[in-house]
């Protein structure tokens, strides 16, 4: 199958953090973007300008909250599933079909609030995936140069590679 993604919502996101130029090019490995945003098309996006003293004291305090989940992130993803789990089998057992449409849209509007306000934890997942993929993409292509697609795929199947960026044992 294919996810298809709004990109011009994610780069306005990923914006909004320090570092946009890295942030982008980790985003577009992690989703497979096989094309990274042309020039003219970054001038749709609208970014913060440079940060003032305050807004960077705001991002660092950002970045300490963040910090605080990646240290959190087992119990959040945790509580996470506990209170998925428990809605999914409540309306699990609701019959929609025969429904009238009207109910069905009310439903919907529910079921929205209901999960989408509770969807921080994999935003959360994702974006230390993504930097962890990045970064790691990042060394490796540092370090391995002509081989770095290689060693990627060697490393995202679970083996290791030595130092010459081959597979071992």
């Amino acid at each position: 199958g294919h996810i298809y993604y709004n990109l011009m919502n994610w780069y306005h996101l990923i914006g909004l953090f320090p570092g946009f130029k890295h942030n982008k090019s980790y985003m577009e490995g992690m989703m497979g973007v096989r094309e990274s945003l042309p020039k003219d098309a970054q001038s749709l996006l609208v970014l913060p300008e440079a940060a003032s003293v305050g807004e960077r004291t705001s991002q660092a305090l950002l970045g300490l909250k963040m910090a605080g989940r990646y240290l959190r992130l087992d119990s959040i993803v945790d509580e996470f599933k506990t209170t998925f789990d428990r809605h999914y089998a409540d309306w699990n057992k609701v019959q929609f079909s025969g429904q009238p449409f009207e109910e069905l849209l009310l439903t919907m509007r529910e079921l929205e609030n209901l999960f989408l306000a509770e969807w921080k934890a994999p935003i959360i997942n994702d974006f230390f995936a993504m930097m962890a993929f990045g970064t790691l993409r990042k060394l490796v292509q540092d370090g391995c140069r002509s081989s770095a697609e290689h060693a990627m795929l060697t490393l995202s199947i679970g083996r290791t590679i030595d130092a010459g960026c081959s597979a071992t044992a």
